[in-house]
Formats: structure tokens, C-alpha cells, sequence
């Protein structure tokens, strides 16, 4: 009896939180964010997509750099009728007028830049035939229409583990996993990180676009041929005619924001003061992880190390001289240049808070965590180059053998014979009620792992920190390391229209549709409204409202087996190529 009251206690403990989660939430509803979202879902049938029309995101809209960039300029020249939508963040809007006027395209009238989470945003989003991303992209807003075509480039070959390899990648990966499911090409810097991708964010069985291989359109800027005026731009704003230093850490945190970062900057800052103190013939820049700019550029102590966002990273490498980081994955592109790269970290509990996938005795370079030893590398670099010579060339193959400045072109010629394609999906399990003790399914998925490709829908409203968030990612742990976790952040449980719940399903599957869902539980939701507009077959059990919905959608009911029942949206589907799975979950 006692457990029992305890249990009780428990649930409704977990019902108050739940209760002001959602009157949390609620509040929040009026961000830019949350705006654009409900007026990209009101216009999303109004607009037709326009050919030969390119939107751009890079990193959620502070940046414009990287491989995305580099496409935008390829396809200036490749495709010289096309028109290209830059999102940027009102923020960031005058570095990305800076970064067109030092490649003289301010005044092309092919290129519109759009605030972030403005109606032209959305519009565009809506209408623009390729949308290109470096990342995940605008937050949980996109869904792609049925005549778009999506490219993701990705932002670097990873040294840091990714998805569900690294700690609390379960929850981590999910708008990763989403964007990717969208992913019509993915261009990946190289052949290792294809496989880690497949693997860490487990797309093998699920993912059947197309993958690029064939070199990283961001490093064909250590080939191109920039003009005088930039050359000269750079030789006295970057280099001051002196060999440079880029000092270029990462950050090793999960998320998207580095919190109080102050221990870090001060490390940063007496590391920077240090060099420039021991190699007055030495140049000393700073180009720190994105996470900590505004804290940086606040800070007047840095001001004489840092570099004009306005050149871009790898322009920055290509002119420079030796690379100082830690686990950034800038020095996988600098290996392009031949030219010397030291490891030097702060992160002493690196591996506890993000974990890397491979030792730094492999690395091109000497790796150390003392300011000293650095300082006797560059001293020593001649010693330093011949010493690491045979590794520094192993890398090179590994990673940027394919890097010889064509790249960019590779890439638009695939994406000008691309056609956009949704992904199919085998199994996926309604986790919504993944942590109630009276869920026994935990042990029969991982047994369903092993015959299906599995996927579990849970919703974000049962993933609070108390003693039901424990309970379901104890339940997870059983599941994996087979299954991959979709996640629904829609606010309201109330009943959803059929167009809502279409939209709902797509956004938060990533437009994935299963041939098979799962749904164990024995009450409905609009969640499970949402689900079952992404499948073919549904095997669930009896509930008056849930199969008024099934029938609505124009399911019909196949077989019972045991408590379960076959509902498909083809009246001769064969239910015993469900027998494996009828023999797991009885």
C-alpha cells in the first residue's frame, strides 16, 4: 500500500510539472520563432515553389561562410539566371553586407538578403525550388514540400563524437536526425565521415538519398585566386607582413549556447598574450568557436588578436602560416595548405563531456596541455614538420585527397540533376508514454530492433527532469543501440484538423513515411493523430476515437491478433508479413 501511495505521489508530481512545462511553453509562444512557424503553417499549400530560385542558412543564421557560400558563388557563374536568398539574422546583417562587399557582390541584383523569422523569410522558405544548409535549419519550422530539393553540406569532418555517440546524443541528435531525413544530397568532406554519419546518426535503413564524396566545396578557396585588392586587404589587416599564427579552439560543449564561458576566455586570453609576448616576428590571431563571440567582442583585451569576419574561415587559413587548436575540425581543411597544425587543449575532461573518435597520438601534429611545450613547437616548427611528416600525409589522403578546388562545381552539377524525395522508413513505435511503469514493450523493442529497422515517436512533454523523464530514458537505454528517436515539440495536446496533423507528422518526422507504426497505448492523442498520417499500416489497440480517426484517414481494418489490430490503407495488405513482429510484442 505504501509503494502504491508512492506512486501515486509520484504521478501526480509529475502531472504538476508537466502542467507548467505547457504553461511555460504557452508564454514562449510569441517568440519571432513561434510567429513565423504559425504563419509558414497557415501559407503552406498558398505558394507555388519557383524554379531556379536558391535559399541559404548557415549556422542558424549568423553566418555567411562555408561550403553554402561557396556554392552561392559557384552557381553565380554556373547558372548565371538563377536568383539566391541569403537568411541572416538581424544581428549579423551588417558582417554579411561586409562579407558580399569583400567578394564584390553587393550590388548583384541575384542576390536578396531576408532577415531571419521575417514573413519574407518564410515565404521564401516556402517557395525557394533547393534550400541549402549547413547545419540543422531554422529551427523546427521547415518541412519539405513535395517540388523542393534540399542540400545539406554539413560543417566539417568531425575529430568530437556526433549523435548518439556522444553523451546525451540521444536527446542531442533529434533535430539533426529530422533535417538529414529531409536531406536530399548531403555532401559529406569525405569518406569517414559519410560512415560516421551513417552510423552515429544511425541512417543506415533509413536515409536513401544521395551522399557526396567528392571533395568539400569550402576548400576550394585554398585554390582560388582572390584579387589584388583582397590580397592586399589581407596582407596588412591579417598577416600586418608578417608570418601568421591563427589560434582557432573549439568549444566542447552538446548544445547551442556556451553558458559562462569565463574560466574558458581567460585561458584563451593569457594564451594569446603569452604567444604574442615570446614571437614578436609573429603575427597572433584569435578566431574562436562562434559560441563565444559576442562574449569576445565585448571584451576590449581581445581586440589586437581578432580577425574581420567579413574574410571567412578559410580564406583565413589559406593565409596562414601555423594553426593552433584543439578539436576543431578547421584542421582537417588546413592540411589542404601542407603548412604545420599544433594541438593545444584546455579541456582537460574533454572525453567526459563530448568524447573523440580517435587518439591524438594518430594526429598531424604534436598535441600537448601545456602553454611551455607549446611555445618550444613553434620554436622548434622546422623539427616539429619533419618529425610528423608520415602522419601529416596519411591525413591528407585520408581526409582531403579529393580537395583540389573543383569541388563547388561537382557538387551544383549533382544538384542540377537531383529530383526531391522523401525517405521510408520500416518500423516506428509510438514511445509517447515511453515512461510509464505500466509500458512493457522496453525489452520487445530492442527484440524488434533486431528483425526491423526501428524508430521510436516520442513527445517532448514527457522528457522532463523528474521521476518520469528517469523512467523513460531507462526505457531508451534498454532500446538502444538499434533504435533512433524522433522527437514532437508541438505545444498543445488538443484534437488537430486532418492538415494539422499532416503537418505535425511530416515536421516532426522529418517527412519519413513508415510502413509500419506501432501504437501500444491504449488511450489517443493528437500526437498519435499526428503519427498515423506518416504511415501505411498501423497495428494498435481498440479505441473508439482512434479508430474513428484511422477510418477518417481511409484505413481499413485488416485482422486482429491477440489485443492488437491491423489497420492499412490497402485492403488486401497481407498481415502475416507481420508475423515476426506479432511474435516479439505478445
Amino acid at each position: 500500500m505504501i509503494n502504491k501511495l508512492k506512486e501515486m505521489y509520484k504521478l501526480y508530481a509529475y502531472q504538476q510539472a508537466d502542467a507548467k512545462w505547457a504553461h511555460e511553453r504557452q508564454a514562449t509562444a510569441a517568440t519571432p520563432a513561434e510567429i513565423a512557424k504559425r504563419y509558414y503553417d497557415a501559407h503552406y499549400s498558398d505558394w507555388q515553389v519557383r524554379p531556379n530560385t536558391f535559399l541559404y542558412e548557415m549556422q542558424d543564421g549568423n553566418e555567411l561562410d562555408d561550403a553554402p557560400f561557396v556554392l552561392l558563388r559557384t552557381l553565380l557563374k554556373t547558372n548565371p539566371k538563377a536568383t539566391h536568398t541569403i537568411i541572416i539574422n538581424k544581428d549579423s546583417l551588417k558582417k554579411a553586407y561586409k562579407v558580399l562587399a569583400f567578394w564584390e557582390l553587393t550590388a548583384d541584383p541575384r542576390i536578396k538578403v531576408v532577415d531571419r523569422f521575417t514573413e519574407a523569410h518564410m515565404r521564401t522558405l516556402l517557395t525557394a525550388e533547393t534550400v541549402i544548409t549547413n547545419a540543422m535549419i531554422f529551427s523546427d519550422i521547415f518541412v519539405k514540400r513535395g517540388r523542393q530539393r534540399f542540400v545539406n553540406t554539413w560543417h566539417g569532418t568531425p575529430w568530437k563524437k556526433m549523435g548518439y555517440a556522444m553523451p546525451g546524443g540521444v536527446m542531442g541528435s533529434w533535430n539533426v536526425i529530422r533535417t538529414l531525413m529531409m536531406t536530399d544530397l548531403l555532401v559529406m568532406p569525405n569518406t569517414y565521415t559519410a560512415k560516421i554519419f551513417n552510423r552515429d546518426y544511425r541512417l543506415a535503413g533509413l536515409y536513401q538519398g544521395k551522399i557526396s564524396t567528392f571533395g568539400y566545396p569550402r576548400n576550394d578557396v585554398f585554390f582560388e585566386k582572390l584579387s589584388e585588392r583582397q590580397l592586399t586587404t589581407l596582407e596588412n589587416a591579417y598577416r600586418n607582413g608578417q608570418p601568421t599564427i591563427l589560434y582557432a579552439p573549439t568549444w566542447a560543449g552538446d548544445a547551442s549556447s556556451a553558458g559562462d564561458a569565463t574560466a574558458e576566455l581567460t585561458k584563451y586570453l593569457h594564451t594569446l598574450v603569452t604567444l604574442a609576448q615570446h614571437f614578436p616576428t609573429y603575427t597572433i590571431r584569435f578566431k574562436p568557436h562562434s559560441y563565444f563571440t559576442e562574449a569576445i567582442n565585448a571584451d576590449a583585451r581581445f581586440a589586437p588578436f581578432l580577425v574581420d569576419d567579413a574574410w571567412g574561415t578559410n580564406v583565413l587559413l589559406a593565409h596562414t602560416d601555423i594553426l593552433i587548436t584543439d578539436y576543431s575540425s578547421l584542421f582537417f581543411d588546413f592540411l589542404v595548405t601542407g603548412r604545420p597544425v599544433l594541438f593545444y587543449d584546455t579541456q582537460i575532461d574533454y572525453d567526459t563531456t563530448r568524447g573523440k573518435y580517435f587518439e591524438v597520438n594518430e594526429l598531424p601534429g604534436p598535441f600537448t596541455q601545456q602553454l611551455t611545450e607549446l611555445i618550444t613547437h613553434i620554436e622548434d616548427i622546422e623539427s616539429i614538420k619533419a618529425q610528423y611528416a608520415d602522419q601529416y600525409a596519411k591525413f591528407v589522403t585520408r581526409f582531403v585527397h579529393d580537395d583540389d578546388g573543383s569541388a563547388a562545381r561537382r557538387v551544383t552539377e549533382v544538384m542540377s540533376q537531383m529530383t526531391s524525395r522523401n525517405q521510408h522508413g520500416q518500423l516506428v513505435v509510438n514511445g509517447e508514454d515511453f515512461s510509464d511503469a505500466t509500458f512493457n514493450l522496453r525489452d520487445q523493442i530492442a527484440d524488434l530492433a533486431a528483425t526491423y529497422d526501428t524508430s521510436l515517436a516520442i513527445y517532448e512533454a514527457h522528457l522532463l527532469d523528474n521521476w518520469y523523464g528517469f523512467q523513460f530514458f531507462q526505457n531508451i537505454d534498454a532500446t538502444m543501440p538499434n533504435t533512433r528517436i524522433f522527437v514532437n515539440k508541438q505545444l498543445s495536446n488538443l484534437p488537430l484538423t486532418l492538415n494539422e496533423a499532416m503537418q505535425q507528422g511530416h515536421r516532426f518526422l522529418g517527412n519519413v513515411t513508415f510502413a509500419v507504426a506501432l501504437i501500444p497505448q491504449d488511450d489517443f492523442s493528437s500526437h498519435q493523430q499526428a503519427l498515423i498520417t506518416t504511415v501505411n499500416t498501423v497495428i494498435t489497440v481498440t479505441n473508439t476515437e482512434r479508430d474513428a480517426w484511422l477510418d477518417h484517414l481511409g484505413f481499413t481494418k485488416i485482422v486482429t491478433h491477440a489485443n492488437f489490430v491491423v489497420w492499412s490503407h490497402d485492403e488486401n495488405f497481407d498481415s502475416t508479413t507481420l508475423s515476426p513482429l506479432f511474435m516479439a510484442i505478445q
